[in-house]
């Protein structure tokens, strides 16, 4: 049987070389950098869009995972910046009166789209983040003309944590 003190030791081994393996698998880019060695290092974008100042390459990972990549352009094709989209505070930017293609340019695309059985004109998407350390459903209404009428969210259902992101949602 270890000491404490051993125990406490060997724990805090085995977290620091999990952080350094989850660290060292990050995908870096840094700015300054060209399409190409972006798309070296983190593959094809999902998406693309186009800003003021350039290019948005969009790497999305859901619904297996909470994460939106942008990475900016300039004209020239280098690296401006990268980030991720979907989190609490830029989620928390999402009103009404906000546009789709407003929206998308906030937190990316949905990972799923439901018409309303009601009025076909009538759609939501469904993202899932995370809020804190807790996985979050939010839920954006359009009206018929692509604007924000409303949204909502809740915890993801803890029973469905091996089931699709849908499932949870």
């Amino acid at each position: 049987m270890l000491k404490p003190r051993l125990a406490l030791s060997v724990v805090a081994l085995a977290a620091l070389v999990t952080f350094l393996a989850a660290c060292s698998s990050m995908r870096t880019v840094a700015p300054g950098a060209a399409r190409a060695d972006v798309r070296a290092v983190m593959g094809a974008p999902t998406s693309l869009a186009t800003h003021a100042n350039g290019e948005r390459w969009i790497y999305s990972e859901v619904p297996d995972s909470y994460s939106v990549q942008f990475v900016d352009f300039d004209r020239e094709g280098r690296v401006l910046g990268r980030m991720q989209a979907l989190t609490a505070e830029r989620v928390a930017q999402v009103v009404a009166g906000l546009t789709r293609l407003q929206v998308e340019a906030l937190i990316g695309p949905s990972f799923y789209t439901a018409r309303s059985l009601m009025n076909p004109d009538e759609i939501r998407h469904v993202y899932s983040y995370m809020k804190g350390a807790t996985p979050t459903c939010f839920y954006i209404e359009y009206s018929g003309n692509a604007v924000v009428a409303r949204t909502g969210s809740r915890p993801e259902d803890p029973r469905d944590r091996q089931g699709s992101a849908l499932r949870r949602c």
